[in-house]
């Protein structure tokens, strides 16, 4: 049995515990809003990555595990794109980070990680973006970059290594698991065509794009690395995928291995 002094020092307790977790959101109730650290309001301002998942427990546990690992990064998460697109948040994001448990890879799924990613890049265009899931089927995996990712970041990976994929995302790379790298090549290996075939194939300045390209570079940087206009790369980028018939970059990247491994 408790009694009544004991039971009114428990509840003043919780009660104090309660109010010192609520502060720890943005949101109005406690059960959504961005969920920040203890010293928001001195980093405020300051650019920060962004974590989007509905499931509070487990993007506090996120949080606090990224927090550990890289303290001189700052975070902010939340429930949804929705929810972040209509904060301040969005003109400080560097990185965008959509964690995605999916239960499946059908079709529905895809469709609804193309929305999400669409309402992201309508919310901050110069943002990059990166999907987490615990699926790495290649399928998958190429068609949510298709859909306007720059990684996709399998849950396999260690804390550490996303923590470099997240530098290098935010530097303007790309990112797929090796596991789908490594399968995209078995069909392909023997198709891949030799140096020679394809200094024949390409111009020297389209050998320049698939060289970048082999690098992860988006075209926003091999642009800036050649010294060409956005919409040229996107025009060699086109002509290189025609070529070698690849569907996605990844592709690309491993029809074009005779240029080298990637500097």
């Amino acid at each position: 049995m408790i009694d009544n002094r004991k039971r009114s020092h428990l509840e003043n307790g919780w009660s104090t515990a309660l109010r010192a977790d609520a502060g720890r959101y943005r949101g109005h109730d406690g059960s959504s809003g961005p969920r920040v650290d203890e010293d928001a309001d001195s980093s405020a301002g300051a650019p920060c990555t962004v974590v989007i998942e509905p499931r509070i427990f487990f993007r506090d546990c996120v949080l606090a595990s990224l927090e550990n690992v890289a303290p001189a990064t700052r975070f902010l998460a939340f429930g949804s794109v929705e929810e972040w697109a209509q904060s301040d948040a969005v003109l400080e994001t560097d990185l965008v980070v959509l964690w995605r448990a999916a239960d499946d890879v059908s079709p529905g799924s895809v469709e609804d990680i193309g929305k999400q990613v669409t309402a992201v890049r309508g919310a901050s265009a110069e943002a990059p973006l990166a999907l987490m899931s615990n699926h790495e089927d290649l399928d998958f995996v190429q068609k949510v970059m298709d859909a306007g990712a720059n990684a996709f970041i399998p849950t396999s990976l260690g804390l550490k290594a996303t923590i470099r994929v997240f530098d290098l995302v935010r530097a303007g790379g790309a990112f797929s698991p090796p596991s789908c790298l490594a399968s995209a090549a078995r069909p392909h290996a023997a198709q891949a065509p030799g140096s020679a075939e394809l200094a024949g194939l390409f111009s020297p300045k389209q050998l320049a794009v698939a060289r970048a390209l082999r690098k992860g570079m988006p075209n926003k940087l091999i642009a800036y690395e050649l010294n060409m206009c956005e919409s040229t790369v996107k025009v060699h980028v086109r002509t290189i995928m025609k070529k070698l018939k690849a569907r996605n970059r990844t592709e690309v990247a491993f029809l074009t291995q005779s240029l080298g491994a990637p500097g």
